[in-house]
């Protein structure tokens, strides 16, 4: 821990805006040309990018095609985000691991995706990028106010529990650009349809058409302020995915949110600032633009900040409304607010993340299920533990009511602890949450 020692482990290093800008060189110049929709994966620069379609998978690399109408590629693997490629796309990854070994495995993925038997649906027709996607069960698109000005288009998509009752929702916000049915479990699979075997929610992915588009340095889109609009939208794309199945008064029922990027964090943290009777935890992973106010009831909601130890991409984009800035602001107000720093982490999320965010979610869910009528009960303060940022270690918390420093955080149990601090010194493997923090 003497990364930690003697400074505020919390800064992050500030580097070199042309880093980054070298760091495009490779699979970013394919962004230029890409039309909206396709199979998205992530470079190494930490971008999206779509693809029309994938056909297979080689020694060489992944056979690729960047448009409908443009040539066949093999893009190297060496210029894709393998830590990514695992969670974001398992189908992919895993005939990766077997192109490793000199096989070259069929995918045909995106344009190249063979329509299922007795398929009739035009609208999955015209959608290529989501042959790879888990069939969702609901999907909505519709229009409204959001922002000080402007129209957010909306669509969201949906996925039942196993019993096909849920008694929460799931909303996954993800990335820079409002895009998050990219998150969506796969048809092999994928963490989050495994955390949903272990917790009865109803997945919502959510893709926004802002005013204003793009992941550029400093945007600081509408879709991201729920007071100004867009959390009505949501609360109303969860009604009417509700509907579409014959499920009654959806919008009702409690919410867990998990973002990650800098503006899947801020819309996560946002909208338990803005509605905390509905929210049961929030993780909010790598981000920043926390700017939804801060109330004494939203403090009782339990979040969990992630930030990479060498996360730079909020300096980059000259963020406001930093996690820095916000945690250090109040957490004199005892908040059920958790900081997890990823001591080999960036601004991306890895499969470690994943199982921590979902570890978290997990232990919230324990803590604060609803009940019968939908009534969150509040989190138990005096259950909890205290963690040094500084030195990684953990103690019982002796007085729910002490304040703490900006160098320490709330734990919400003695397990949680333990799994906390495994994170914190980099032991805790990939894994499914619930399992021994142990490797």
């Amino acid at each position: 821990m003497d990364a930690f020692r003697n400074t505020d482990p919390r800064v992050v290093p500030v580097q070199a805006g042309w880093r980054q800008l070298l760091a495009c060189v490779g699979i970013c110049w394919i962004c230029a040309v890409v039309p909206a929709g396709a199979v998205l994966l992530t470079g190494v620069n930490g971008k999206a990018v779509d693809f029309a379609g994938v056909k297979s998978a080689t020694p060489a690399g992944l056979e690729a095609q960047v448009t409908a109408d443009g040539k066949l590629l093999v893009v190297p693997w060496s210029r894709f985000d393998l830590t990514k490629l695992a969670t974001e796309s398992p189908e992919i990854f895993a005939a990766y691991e077997k192109a490793k070994a000199g096989e070259t495995v069929a995918l045909n993925l995106g344009i190249f995706a063979v329509p299922a038997p007795g398929s009739t649906d035009p609208k999955m027709a015209e959608k290529p990028v989501e042959k790879n996607l888990a069939p969702y069960d609901a999907e909505v698109e519709f229009s409204g106010k959001g922002g000080e000005s402007g129209v957010l288009r909306i669509r969201a998509v949906t996925l039942l529990p196993p019993d096909g009752e849920p008694r929460a929702v799931l909303i996954l916000a993800n990335g820079e650009e409002g895009k998050s049915i990219r998150q969506f479990p796969t048809l092999s699979g994928g963490l989050w349809k495994n955390f949903q075997a272990k917790v009865p929610v109803a997945l919502v992915a959510i893709d926004f058409e802002t005013p204003q588009p793009g992941s550029h340095f400093g945007v600081d889109p509408a879709f991201i302020h729920p007071e100004r609009g867009s959390g009505e939208l949501i609360v109303e794309a969860v009604g009417k995915l509700g509907q579409a199945l014959k499920k009654e008064n959806w919008e009702a029922l409690p919410l867990m949110v998990h973002g990650n990027g800098v503006l899947g964090a801020a819309l996560a943290f946002n909208l338990a600032q803005w509605k905390p009777e509905k929210c049961i935890g929030v993780t909010a992973c790598k981000g920043a633009y926390y700017a939804t106010p801060v109330t004494d009831e939203s403090l009782k909601v339990p979040v969990m900040f992630i930030k990479g130890l060498n996360d730079h991409q909020a300096t980059d984009w000259k963020a406001t409304q930093t996690l820095e800035e916000v945690y250090d602001a109040n957490i004199g107000r005892m908040p059920n607010w958790l900081f997890a720093i990823e001591p080999n982490g960036d601004q991306r999320e890895g499969p470690v993340s994943y199982r921590m965010a979902q570890e978290f979610l997990l232990e919230v869910w324990g803590a604060r299920k609803p009940g019968e009528d939908g009534t969150v009960p509040a989190m138990d303060r005096s259950r909890g533990w205290i963690g040094s940022l500084e030195t990684g270690q953990i103690s019982r918390m002796e007085n729910a009511e002490t304040p703490l420093d900006p160098n320490h955080t709330w734990l919400p149990s003695a397990k949680f602890a333990q799994i906390w601090k495994d994170f914190l010194l980099g032991a805790l493997p990939p894994g499914e949450p619930g399992s021994d923090p142990k490797p």
